[in-house]
């Protein structure tokens, strides 16, 4: 609990001018970098993606280093390059103790990308660990997985006295990772066809591998609500060996990069690579070796081969890298995700019109209708986007609500409807000049929110008048003779006449935090707060 309670402790760290982005978690935070506030937002589905949006907003310009941390678990995989882009523009930097410096003047509305591929990882047991040897645990990003009864007892339901225990994973199985948002409040599940130890002989299984800190949460029956799960296990039988490839899948020309190869289930394995088809790309180095080194030399396709050898074992697997033109970008590369957003925000408020002033508002209309056109153009550059994105989010910051009378338009209302017959001349008194005063305050169109404090006073002086209406002494002369020379027979009016206690106000904390709401939301360019997870594998 007290690693939760201080997780956005741990998020961010900062030392002078230098920030460490330390866990991805989708969330928005304002930390202060050498004196500046700075307002950070993570828009991300990790752990179950490796894709991760930093929108980065300082109160104003502001020069420092941005650390980004790449988790271990990415070099434990063949495909070990974490890209990261600012504004679109790729990081070149190498890590340093496990992070990437990024030092620059950062300004409101940059971006930072990360992507960190995720393969489904078989990790091997340390040998020296006899109960497990042989054996291999699935994992996927950070997560740890298990197998339980529940979910694979109903996958191989043909298989008679079925136990998750004898499953056998092929080092070379073809397992598949996706998001199921039905399956233990949505995780990431691994699935694939595998092997299963039947008695001393191997036969088809389906497997179904959840995140370990979710297991136990349904019956053997595979219904979820329950923790009466009987079998469970991490580490799992294997058979066979395999090599897998990782790096770069597209350089441009002139470009120099590396392919890793990581072999299983072979003792102290040898590598041999070769261009199997294409002339795209060419070998420079590390032929022999588990990192080979190539150039890219023209634009095309090129398929690359790694085999794994050991003693009279082998196994190979194939690579394909497109080789593209690179250089500037062309006519319609240019990233518009926040344009698009700022564009959603827009739309919700010329939705909601009549809840904003007018001074600014054709400015919001025109930066609008600018920003769709930038938008809908196939063939606009970073310099189209940039400047409608930064004129729409200027004219969104200008826009004021209407100050939020529904409380004293309410009032208003039980107020004319009072009978003031048999109240004192004095209370009636103070109660008409509060009346009339909240009358003309709902007949001024010029409050602004600015203004919610005048709103505010006319809603408690007519409150207090209404609450201030006293019966005991002379009565209010009435306009109508008759009735007031008969008054009924009592000491004080129906109570039926006399309002309970208002309020002074209620919605004026909603309206402040919908501002609250609106400038976060503005300043990070249009972040979602819930985003619906989608994994396709």
């Amino acid at each position: 609990m007290r690693t939760i309670a201080k997780l956005s402790e741990y998020m961010y760290t900062i030392h002078g001018d230098k920030l460490f982005v330390n866990i991805y978690i989708g969330s928005e935070g304002n930390l202060n970098i050498d004196g500046t506030n700075v307002n950070l937002t993570q828009e991300t589905e990790y752990p179950w993606d490796g894709a991760v949006k930093l929108t980065v907003t300082p109160d104003e310009a502001k020069e420092f280093t941005m650390n980004i941390r790449i988790p271990g678990w990415t070099q434990e995989q063949a495909n070990k390059e974490v890209s990261i882009y600012v504004n679109g523009e790729k990081v070149t930097a190498e890590a340093e103790k496990g992070y990437v410096a990024i030092t620059r003047t950062w300004e409101k509305g940059d971006v930072v990308r990360i992507d960190m591929p995720m393969e489904i990882r078989m990790t091997e047991a340390d040998p020296n660990v006899e109960a497990n040897q042989g054996r291999i645990a699935i994992q996927h990003g950070p997560i740890v997985y298990s197998i339980e009864m529940a979910g694979n007892a109903q996958f191989n339901s043909d298989i008679a006295n079925f136990s998750p225990l004898n499953f056998v994973i092929p080092r070379d199985a073809q397992l598949t990772a996706t998001y199921n948002e039905d399956l233990l409040n949505g995780v990431v599940e691994i699935t694939g066809d595998v092997k299963y130890n039947d008695n001393g002989n191997l036969i088809d299984a389906k497997l179904q591998a959840i995140p370990y800190y979710a297991w136990n949460n349904r019956g053997n029956d595979g219904v979820e609500g329950q923790n009466n799960c009987s079998q469970m296990l991490i580490w799992t039988n294997t058979t066979g060996a395999s090599v897998k490839i990782g790096g770069a899948s597209e350089v441009a020309v002139d470009d120099t990069f590396t392919l890793n190869a990581a072999a299983a289930g072979l003792d102290n394995p040898t590598y041999t690579w070769t261009v199997k088809d294409g002339d795209a790309v060419e070998i420079a180095e590390g032929a022999d070796t588990a990192t080979v080194t190539l150039n890219a030399i023209k634009e095309g396709t090129a398929v690359v081969s790694v085999t794994a050898t050991s003693g009279e074992d082998s196994v190979s697997a194939e690579w394909t890298v497109t080789v593209t033109k690179g250089g500037e970008p062309t006519p319609g590369d240019v990233d518009k995700t926040l344009l698009e957003q700022l564009i959603t925000k827009a739309d919700d408020m010329v939705a909601n019109a009549d809840k904003y002033m007018a001074g600014h508002w054709q400015e919001l209309v025109d930066a609008l209708a600018k920003a769709k056109d930038v938008y809908a153009d196939g063939d606009a550059m970073e310099e189209d986007v940039k400047p409608a994105a930064e004129a729409l989010l200027n004219a969104i910051l200008a826009q004021r609500f209407k100050a939020d009378k529904s409380i004293l338009k309410d009032l208003t209302g039980k107020a004319e409807g009072i009978n003031l017959e048999g109240y004192t001349a004095e209370s009636v008194a103070a109660f008409r000049t509060a009346l009339a005063n909240a009358q003309a305050v709902m007949d001024d169109a010029t409050l602004s929110e600015d203004d919610q404090a005048t709103v505010d006073a006319a809603v408690a002086a007519l409150n207090e008048a209404m609450n201030g209406l006293n019966a005991e002494g002379n009565p209010e002369p009435s306009d109508e003779p008759e009735a007031s020379q008969n008054p009924e027979a009592t000491d004080k009016p129906q109570a039926t006449e006399k309002p309970e206690n208002v309020p002074q106000t209620g919605d004026s904390a909603q309206l402040m935090g919908y501002v609250a709401a609106l400038a976060a939301a503005v300043m990070v360019l249009g972040a979602v707060t819930v985003v619906r997870r989608r994994r396709n594998g």
